[in-house]
């Protein structure tokens, strides 16, 4: 037990130094920067020479109890600002899932669900036009036209489904992605994941469960950075290369969400597809019958503590 508890605060301390205390040293280098360069000299390396220099000619440079002070104080700082982009990144993720009921959430929404209606208009529009093309014979007589036809028709999905998957009812596709897969669960077996999750991950297989909570950490981790966007976007007043590195850092860490996001509903509906009929085994639900709508019926109804539905 010892051992293992003592491995366990390794990797407690690895994952704290790469996730705040390097980051956080990274930032109040910048912080120093900003204080001795200012927005007139940002970028002066013959001034940030001269000031080093003069650090190390101090007489405090050469006394052990000052350097081991002002470690001491380095390493505070930059766990407090690791601390505060912690914050951040958390409150960038409440902010990525809310609902958008309310300005200016709800202005994106209506964007997202105006870009995704009109994609929509578009897929029909080259569905009618596929149908429309010569069949039978004639098709076979012009393939060229009912391939174009139907590349038209997988673009035109693509772009819609770039938007969402289903309908949006969200401001960020972040959002839009994690309810999505819910909803393709909905659809297809007729149960919600909410109740319904805990049982399958149970289930789950080991490799499974290690992908989905790889892909968890990679979504914890982008919204971590662009915490520390933000935090460099604070300090830009004060030096503007702060700006550049505020706006490449958020961009990074959108991307990297939206991945992460991705992954983590395609792996959601993965350990659905396969271990829904697991957990009817173990219910004792619709044995032997396919999985269908009505088999997530009775699950839900099973969860819910309800009467099952096959009376």
């Amino acid at each position: 037990m010892t051992a293992f508890l003592g491995a366990i605060g390794a990797k407690l301390a690895d994952r704290w130094v790469t996730a705040l205390l390097g980051p956080g040293l990274l930032f109040l280098g910048a912080v120093a920067l900003a204080a001795r360069l200012g927005q007139t000299h940002a970028l002066s390396a013959r001034r940030l020479a001269h000031w080093l220099d003069a650090l190390a000619a101090q007489p405090a440079a050469r006394s052990t109890g000052a350097v081991l002070v002002a470690a001491a104080g380095v390493l505070i700082g930059s766990a407090a600002a690791g601390l505060a982009a912690t914050a951040a990144g958390n409150a960038v993720r409440r902010l990525w899932n809310l609902p958008g009921r309310r300005l200016p959430w709800s202005l994106l929404r209506a964007w997202r669900r105006r870009r995704w209606f009109a994609a929509d208009e578009a897929v029909k529009a080259a569905a009618r036009e596929y149908d429309a093309a010569p069949h039978s014979a004639a098709r076979h007589a012009a393939p060229h036209s009912a391939a174009r036809h139907a590349v038209a028709a997988r673009r035109a999905t693509d772009r819609r489904d770039a938007v969402c998957l289903v309908e949006p009812d969200r401001p960020t596709w972040i959002a839009d992605r994690l309810r999505a897969a819910a909803e393709r669960v909905r659809t297809t077996y007729g149960f919600g994941l909410d109740s319904a999750w805990p049982h399958l991950w149970s289930l789950a297989s080991e490799p499974l469960r290690a992908d989905v909570a790889a892909a968890q950490d990679a979504y914890e981790r982008a919204a971590l950075l662009f915490g520390w966007s933000l935090l460099y976007l604070v300090l830009a007043p004060w030096w503007w290369p702060a700006l550049l590195i505020a706006a490449v850092t958020a961009a990074t860490a959108w991307t990297k969400a939206r991945t992460a996001a991705d992954t983590v509903a395609v792996l959601v509906e993965t350990t659905v597809d396969l271990h829904l009929r697991d957990l009817a085994d173990r219910l004792g639900l619709a044995a032997g019958e396919p999985v269908t709508a009505r088999t997530g019926a009775l699950i839900a109804a099973r969860l819910a503590k309800h009467r099952p539905l096959d009376a």
